[in-house]
Order: C-alpha cells, then structure tokens, then sequence
C-alpha cells in the first residue's frame, strides 16, 4: 500500500516478542487456515498494531489491519453505536476505493496478487450500503430494537457444529461428521438450545460461547448526521492513506465497481430435461456414485429397479434414522403419465404427495465420507507441531541460509549521485517466493528460512526471490525508505548485518557496520 508493503513478515517479527505481549501464536500465522475467525480477532488487537508501529518500515501492514478491524467492529462490536458503525464501515469501504484506484494505475503491481479478492471488496461495499439502510429501514419503523446488527453473520451456524462435536464422548476423536451423524446429533443440541434460552434467567452457562446480543437504547440519527459519519469515515481513510505514502484525488474516492449492464445480461432459456420419455433425468454414469467401501452402500442393479418401480416408501419409514422429513431429496412430483426414469423411486412426503428420489442421492446422503471435508477445518483441532524457530542473525558475516526477521545487504544499481552508497542496499526479510510458476499460488513460499546457494540435491531449482523492505544506505549512515515494490532475488545477496538503530530522525547503521561496509 503506497510505498510500504504489507506482509506477514512484520507479524512473525513482531510475535517474537511473546504471547504476553501480542497474543499471537505461531499457529495463529500459518497460511494452510485462513478462515479461523479466533486467529482474525488476535490479528486486530491494539496490541499488535501497537507494536507494529515500533518497527521500521510496518506502515502498510497497520494501515491493513485497522482496514481489517473496521470491517469487523462496524458489525460485530457490540459496544458501538449506529454512527460508530457507520463511520468505521465507510472508513473501509473509501480506503478499499482508493486503494483499488492505485493499483490499477500502477504499472509494476497486479491487482490480482496485490489487492484483495473481488468478493472481500464487493462485500465491504455492500456492508457499507446495507448499513445505512438497515438503520433508516427501522428508524421508518421507529423500533430500535430491531437494529442488531452483531447477529448478521454466520457464526451461530459454525457453532453448531462445535456442538455436535461436544456431543460426542471424552474419548471421541472424531472432529467431522457427514449428514446422517450430524442430523442425529441436531436433534440433541437443539433440545439443549431451548433449555438454553428457556433458562437463561435462572443458569448462567459459562463456557456455552453464546453472543449477548442485549439492545442498547439509543437514538435513531438524522441524515445529517449520518452524512457527517459517513465524512468522517472518508477524512480518516484519507489520514491512515497519507502515512502510507499514497497520493489519491477525490474522485479516487468514488466508487469504481463496474456496474452491470442490461446488455451485458444474457436472456434466460427454458431447457427441457427430459424431451422424450425414454429419455433419462441425469446421465447413468452419475447414478453410481457410491464405493464399496461404504458401510451403508447397496449394489443397486437395473432388475431391482424395475422390480420397485410399483413400489412406494414412506418418508417418515424409510428416513426414520435421520429424525427428520427430508423432502428436499425429491426431484420432482409424479406426473400425470405416471413416468418413473430408471435409477428413482417413490417416497410419499408428510403430506401425502408422491416425490421422485434418486436412490444414489439417499444412499450417498446416509455414507458419505468424510475425509472430503475441507482440510483447513481439520487443522483447527490437531495438535500444532513444536516449532524451533532459527534465532535471527545480527552481526556482520556472510551466511549460507537466511530467515525472516533477518537484516542483509545485496547488491543495488545505485550509482551514488544523491549521497548514498553506491552499488549497495540494505533489506529486512519478510518472505520468500518462488521465480517460477504461471499462477500467484504457484509463485507462494510458505518457508521461514531458505538457503543462499541452491543445495547439491535439489534438481531443476525454482529460484527464489525475497519480499522485504528495502533501504538505500546514505554516506551519513542514515537509511533512506525505498518505495520499489520489487522484490530482490537471493542471488544478489551480499552478506547479513547488524540491526539499524531505530531514533528519532530515523534509522541508520553503527560505525562497525559502516566500516564492515
């Protein structure tokens, strides 16, 4: 963001200093989980930004994470009132306008690897609107009570399944379900939901991890003052936007979504599925779609369902395990001429109408496997591996392998004509990735600390290259910011050095290091 980067170096930097301090984990900056909302509310304590901004060159990645806590307290703080609200979701949605205004006027940066993803900003506008119009939705209501905006999101629906897991026995190890153990569990934690809330004057239930969401008397605001919030948001955006470095005009605050066009909406066609009546619903190669290794799948041969064609089965019998009338199995309805494509049968619904269900669908529905769970909700429950983190380097000598954290000098095209050293930069490591690869996930480095020299048993080597903040070292021992977005590669490494010293005027190197120099 302008001339600083943004990385997750400064935060593997900065939590080194301990958990007492910053309340981060190492865990808590892995890249395999990037949805833990526990590790996003970490990321936003005014602790960590504290101590970010006493660290040389972190401008980008605070003025990202008070991006980041605004989004998250326009909603979820309960303790803010409506303009509050308004003013810290505006805040975000103006610094996402002129960011995504930079970028794409920057001719050495991508927005795809530089930005956030289209659906964070879309979301961030839409909340910002959706704000303002829930608030004016209910002042034209005049009920306050209605505006509890710390309940619109999803996580009552992730609780959920902590529930089913607390469902299970001490020496339980399952952490994923499929869909018939977990609707077996629902009925059990829905019956402890409504003791829940039927006691919830009497017990106090501690460890239930339940949002109060209480109403909060207030006042609903005038236009003005909403406009005023709104304003606020937009001169606070422009202030965190300047220590960055980046230079924006008005109309880079202006909303630069592209909007849909009725040319650009294609015409919506009927499509018959089923022209003919010897014609199947889905192709018979999706009928089969159950594995022999399943403990509830049956071999489903086409002479036995032909046999059951004339047959009929009760939802409430046939689902009785689930505990629950399951009509959204169903395909469609009997129709008049009575035609049943091969691969369904019929079950009658609660309330008497004959349903068309595939029989793959019900068999998959009650054995599913649940290893095809998404793997960054099972890393949340395994046991972190020890990390032995390598001490950074801080003295003067040439290394074989270097690490984030870590302080070097490589070789720049500086020809010393603006009094600094020529043919010499200093850097901080932040990351590493790799030269080769043609997509942004491919180029992505997850290692701590590499090697200088390609090793001897490494074939075909991807190359590497370090993402830092880089430093042009003045004749007066000062280090000047250098705004270059571009990473170095490892091979014009020179040597490490000392930490600079940070004061006042800035950073500058000893005169044991400039000797060394």
């Amino acid at each position: 963001i302008g001339k600083y980067p943004v990385s997750r170096g400064h935060l593997e930097i900065v939590a080194r200093e301990g958990k007492e301090k910053t309340g981060l984990l190492v865990s808590d900056l892995e890249q395999q989980d990037k949805m833990c909302v526990k590790t996003f509310v970490k990321l936003i304590d005014p602790r960590v930004a504290n101590l970010l901004k006493t660290q040389p060159g972190t401008n980008g990645t605070v003025a990202y994470i008070s991006l980041m806590k605004s989004v998250f307290d326009a909603y979820e703080n309960p303790s803010l009132t409506p303009l509050e609200r308004i003013e810290e979701i505006w805040f975000a949605t103006f610094f996402t306008r002129v960011w995504h205004c930079w970028i794409t006027g920057s001719k050495d940066l991508k927005h795809d690897e530089h930005f956030i993803t289209d659906n964070a900003e879309l979301g961030i506008e839409i909340n910002a609107h959706s704000l303002v119009n829930h608030l004016l939705h209910c002042r034209e209501l005049a009920k306050p009570e209605l505006f509890l905006p710390q309940l619109m999101n999803s996580q009552h629906n992730e609780r959920s399944f902590g529930n089913a897991r607390s469902m299970s026995g001490v020496q339980n190890t399952i952490i994923n379900f499929d869909i018939l153990e977990y609707l077996n569990k629902a009925s059990h934690f829905e019956y402890l939901d409504e003791l829940r809330i039927l006691l919830k004057d009497k017990f106090e239930f501690a460890r239930g991890g339940y949002k109060t969401s209480e109403y909060q008397p207030f006042e609903f605001p005038s236009d003005q003052e909403i406009e005023t919030a709104v304003y606020k948001g937009k001169m606070r955006a422009k202030r965190i936007l300047d220590l960055t470095g980046l230079e924006c005009d008005d109309e880079d605050f202006h909303c630069c979504l592209s909007h849909l066009k009725r040319t650009d909406v294609r015409p919506l066609e009927e499509v018959d599925v089923c022209e003919g009546p010897g014609e199947e619903l889905y192709p018979e190669q999706d009928l089969e779609m159950v594995t022999e290794s399943s403990d509830h799948a049956t071999d489903v041969t086409d002479e036995q369902a032909d046999e059951s064609n004339d047959a009929i089965y009760e939802a409430n019998v046939l689902l009785r395990r689930i505990g629950a009338d399951l009509n959204y199995l169903c395909k469609q309805t009997i129709s008049d001429s009575g035609h049943q494509p091969k691969g369904f049968f019929k079950i009658m619904t609660s309330t008497g109408e004959l349903m068309l269900a595939r029989i793959s669908t019900v068999i998959w529905l009650l054995s599913s496997d649940r290893s095809k769970i998404s793997n960054d909700r099972l890393l949340r429950f395994r046991t972190p591996k020890a990390i032995n983190g390598i001490p950074s380097v801080n003295e003067n000598k040439i290394c074989t392998i270097i690490s984030i954290g870590d302080w070097f000098l490589f070789r720049s095209n500086s020809s010393g004509r603006q009094g600094n050293t020529p043919g010499v930069g200093a850097a901080q490591v932040l990351g590493f990735c790799f030269l080769r690869g043609k997509l942004k996930r491919e180029r992505e480095c997850s290692l701590k600390t590499v090697p200088i020299d390609v090793p001897d048993n490494v074939e075909n080597p991807r190359g590497i290259e370090i993402v830092c903040n880089k430093y042009s070292v003045m004749e007066n021992n000062f280090l000047r910011h250098d705004s270059d977005p571009k990473k170095i590669n490892i091979t014009r490494y020179v040597s490490h050095t000392e930490k600079p010293l940070l004061s006042d005027t800035g950073l500058r190197i000893s005169d044991k290091t400039r000797l060394y120099l």
